[in-house]
C-alpha cells in the first residue's frame, strides 16, 4: 500500500496511516477515512463521502494531520493515489520525502499488480504515465533519481527491480543532460525491461540457490519475452523495444541474447544495462547476501570494464551524490 510519508504515526493493527494532504478535497474517496481520538480509530469520512474543504481546516486546526484507512482498502486507496498522482504531488507545501514516498510507493504498486495479475496495454501506458510523472518532478528538481531509490529495501523482486532499475536509469540519464523525451524512452525501457519473466516458471525466478546451466539458459530468453509482451500490446517505438531485447548484451560481445558488440548497442540501452547490473548486486537475494555500492561499483568498474560504459557508472556515482 503506498504510504505518502515516511513520518511515524501511532500504530493500529489492520490499519495503515498517511498525511492528510494526499487527499484531495471534495472528491468522492470509496475508503473511509479514519482519524485517531488518541484511544482508539473512529470513522470520520464513509466510503461514499468526500473530504470538504471546511472539514480539512478544522481538523488541521485541532493538529490533525493524518488519517487511517483499514488494510482491506488498500488497493482502492492505492489506485485512488495514482489515478489522481499529479494533483497530489501540486500539493502546496509538500516535502521532498513525502513526493518522493508517494512516487517511489506508486510505481511499485503499478508494477507489483502487473506481475501478479497480467500484463495489459492499459496497465503499459499507466507505467509510461508513471515515467513520464516521475520525470517531471525530477527535471523540476522536487525529487531526485536518489531520494526515490533511499525508499528501497533492496530485497530483490523482479517488479521492485524493474522499478529501481527506471529510476537509476532516469538518474544516469539525468546526469547526462538527456531531454525529457529521451529520458521517458529509457525510463519505460527500463521499468518494462523484465517483464518476460512472467513467462518463466517461478520455480526458476525465485530459486533461492545458484541456476544450473539448464535453467540459466531458460533464464536468457526472458529478453525475448518481454519484446514479445510488447509487441503483443501494442509498442511501437523501436527504441524502447530495443532496450528490452538487448538490456542483457555487453559492449565486448559477451552478452545475450545475440553477443551484440559496442557499436550496434544504443547509448539507451547501455544506461539501462548499467542500472540493471547495479541494482542486482546491491540487492539482497536468497542466495545471497546485497553488495555494498562500494563494492558494487568496484566490481563494475573492474571486473566489468570492457563489458560496461565506464562513463555512465561515473555518471551513477555523481548521481548518487544527490539525494
Amino acid at each position: 500500500m503506498i504510504q505518502s510519508s515516511a513520518k511515524a504515526f501511532k500504530s493500529y493493527p489492520g490499519y495503515k496511516a498517511f498525511t492528510i494532504e494526499t487527499i484531495l478535497l471534495d472528491k468522492p474517496l470509496g475508503f473511509t477515512l479514519y482519524i485517531d481520538n488518541g484511544e482508539k480509530l473512529i470513522k470520520y469520512v464513509h466510503a461514499e463521502g468526500m473530504l470538504q474543504t471546511d472539514t480539512k481546516e478544522r481538523l488541521i486546526q485541532n493538529d490533525v494531520d493524518h488519517f487511517y484507512i483499514a488494510t482491506g482498502d488498500s488497493h482502492v486507496f492505492d489506485n485512488y493515489m495514482i489515478d489522481n498522482l499529479c494533483t497530489v504531488l501540486n500539493t502546496p507545501g509538500m516535502s521532498k520525502s513525502e513526493k518522493s514516498a508517494i512516487i517511489y510507493s506508486s510505481a511499485i504498486h503499478v508494477m507489483q499488480d502487473m506481475f501478479e495479475s497480467d500484463i495489459s496495454a492499459s496497465k503499459i501506458m499507466r507505467v509510461k504515465e508513471l515515467m513520464h510523472e516521475t520525470i517531471k518532478r525530477v527535471i523540476s528538481s522536487e525529487v531526485t533519481a536518489a531520494s526515490l531509490l533511499q525508499l528501497s529495501t533492496h530485497d530483490y523482486k523482479t517488479y521492485s527491480h524493474c522499478v529501481n532499475v527506471a529510476l537509476y536509469a532516469i538518474g544516469i540519464g539525468h546526469e547526462y543532460g538527456l531531454n525529457e523525451e529521451e529520458l521517458h524512452t529509457i525510463a519505460s525501457g527500463a521499468i518494462l525491461h523484465d517483464v518476460g519473466k512472467c513467462r518463466i516458471d517461478n520455480c526458476i525466478i525465485n530459486k533461492p540457490a545458484k541456476l544450473t546451466l539448464e535453467e540459466f539458459e531458460t533464464i536468457k530468453d526472458h529478453p525475448e519475452h518481454s519484446h514479445s509482451i510488447l509487441l503483443e500490446n501494442g509498442e511501437t517505438n523501436p527504441n524502447i523495444l530495443e532496450i528490452v531485447l538487448m538490456h542483457h548484451e555487453k559492449l565486448d560481445g559477451s552478452g545475450y541474447t545475440k553477443g551484440l558488440g559496442k557499436n550496434d548497442i544504443s547509448f539507451g540501452t547501455q544506461i539501462v544495462t548499467v542500472a540493471d547490473i547495479f541494482d542486482a548486486l546491491t540487492s539482497n537475494r536468497s542466495y545471497k547476501n546485497a553488495a555494498s555500492f562500494f563494492v558494487s561499483l568496484k566490481t563494475m568498474k573492474v571486473q566489468m570494464k570492457t563489458q560496461l560504459n565506464l562513463e555512465l557508472i561515473d555518471a551513477l556515482i555523481k548521481m548518487m551524490g544527490r539525494a
